[in-house]
């Protein structure tokens, strides 16, 4: 019974499937903070946890080509280059719940969206010279996974509330979850020094020591915190939400040190990401 359990698991983890749900959640969350009465409350998070899905197996596969056979693969890509056609199928098929929500978009959106879509194309796709992908280039490969999903938290201010970018509450938002993605995102750079390194890809994990590293994590989760706190000042956040959200990365800097020196795949895909469903979940408390 246990070991069926576990394969359910790894099933569940490997083919992003818990990654793809976390997306859902996270942008849900946002929409906590203002109207779940619009249809868009339900539409956008459906359409970036499809989209996370499609996004995240097709860098495993693209991953796979671009590795060197000599490197032993990792269980992540082994799982997708062996269930690459249902995965493609299953992909295939949800593509089109996508389509007919870009229909039904607020105009608006797209402000956000489209950077969002091009930075995360150009991100897999080795189109750039050199045939090079965006995360090839120096040290940039962890600031745009930070970019996007920074952007994506703000979808629901441009379906519900008009609140402007420019304006402060946007800004902070923006800063909270950009510096949260960047200290989540530092560990599973750790993990992947050696694909990089036999890729030729530089990153702060193959610049720095693990000592640095942790006291990135720090810094940047700090940075949330404070993010956190002036959006309980200028009333973005009640006191509840802003002492739950500050706990909240308090405890992640712990999850996150413990990846820079932790080696089983499970703990990055299921408890490393899953940080970023409960982030979600703290603004339903």
């Amino acid at each position: 019974m246990l070991k069926e359990f576990k394969k359910i698991i790894e099933v569940y983890v490997y083919s992003n499937l818990h990654i793809s749900i976390a997306a859902g959640v996270y942008i849900l969350g946002a929409y906590a903070l203002l109207d779940f009465t619009e249809p868009y409350a339900y539409m956008i998070p459906t359409m970036i946890a499809v989209g996370t899905f499609i996004t995240y197996n097709s860098h495993r596969y693209i991953g796979q080509i671009r590795t060197n056979d000599s490197l032993a693969f990792p269980r992540r890509i082994l799982f997708v280059q062996r269930y690459r056609m249902v995965i493609g199928l299953i992909s295939t098929l949800l593509l089109v719940p996508i389509g007919l929500c870009v229909f039904w978009l607020n105009p608006e959106i797209w402000l956000i969206l489209t950077p969002c879509v091009l930075l995360t194309f150009l991100y897999l796709t080795p189109i750039l010279p050199g045939k090079k992908r965006l995360r090839d280039l120096p040290r940039i490969k962890i600031v745009i996974i930070a970019l996007v999903w920074g952007g994506l938290f703000l979808l629901p201010l441009f379906t519900t509330s008009d609140l402007s970018i420019y304006e402060s509450q946007a800004i902070l938002l923006y800063i909270e979850k950009f510096f949260f993605f960047i200290a989540i995102t530092i560990p599973f750079d750790y993990r992947d020094r050696a694909i990089d390194n036999e890729q030729g890809v530089v990153t702060i994990a193959t610049q720095l020591k693990s000592h640095e590293l942790k006291i990135s994590v720090v810094a940047c989760l700090a940075a949330s915190i404070l993010s956190a706190m002036s959006l309980g000042l200028v009333g973005t956040y009640g006191l509840f939400l802003t002492i739950s959200l500050c706990l909240f990365y308090m405890i992640s800097i712990g999850f996150c040190l413990v990846g820079i020196s932790q080696r089983r795949e499970i703990y990055y895909l299921g408890v490393l990401d899953g940080l970023i469903l409960i982030n979600g979940l703290v603004y339903f408390m």
